[in-house]
């Protein structure tokens, strides 16, 4: 779990270690759950690929303060207000350590995936930079059904490409009851422009 890094609001900005693709890379957005101004944004450089994945508050946190620090805004000799993805980056650590610890069976990959499948929806940006949205833990541990990739990549996918492109994709039902799922899949534009019909079932 690493931030993505606050040199934002230009695509192209998570840079390493965020940029590594086994890592969870953390936007940060305020209360309201809109995406921060500053929150470094994808695609990811060369490959177009989803950074940050998910996003989490923020945008003035406050949290323990270092003796003798001064970073943000101190409120006393312990605690100090901050803005920055790597105000975020903590939550969704945390959130990944009570995912573990109800699944102690499942690998960084899938708790990834679990995570960024159970956000809820974030404003102000695409999925270049919100990732799959805002952290909803609770979702995550209550979920009976969980994606096992955290987001369906297709690659780079060359103008003019006629032959389907095609991934296969997973999710487990991580209860003993049978459960059906109802999928459906829609293609735009970062502008929200929609593919033509048929460009993508």
């Amino acid at each position: 779990v690493v931030a993505a890094g606050n040199t934002g609001p230009a695509d192209g900005t998570v840079d390493a270690p965020a940029a590594a693709a086994d890592a969870l890379a953390v936007g940060a957005a305020d209360a309201t759950g809109a995406l921060a101004s500053f929150s470094s944004r994808g695609p990811q450089t060369g490959n177009f690929a989803i950074k940050p994945e998910i996003v989490a508050p923020g945008v003035n946190i406050t949290g323990d303060r270092a003796a003798g620090t001064t970073m943000g805004s101190p409120l006393s000799g312990r605690y100090t207000t901050a803005s920055g993805t790597s105000m975020a980056t903590p939550l969704v650590a945390g959130a990944a350590a009570v995912l573990a610890a109800v699944h102690p069976g499942w690998g960084p990959a899938r708790l990834k995936a679990a995570l960024v499948s159970a956000a809820r929806g974030a404003s102000g940006g695409d999925v270049y930079e919100v990732g799959g949205g805002m952290l909803d833990v609770a979702a995550a541990v209550t979920g009976t059904v969980a994606a096992e990739q955290a987001v369906a990549d297709l690659g780079d996918i060359p103008f003019g490409t006629t032959h389907p492109v095609t991934r296969t994709l997973h999710w487990s039902n991580t209860t003993r009851k049978p459960v059906i799922l109802n999928l459906s899949a829609e293609l735009a534009d970062r502008g929200g422009r929609p593919a033509p019909a048929g460009a993508i079932s």
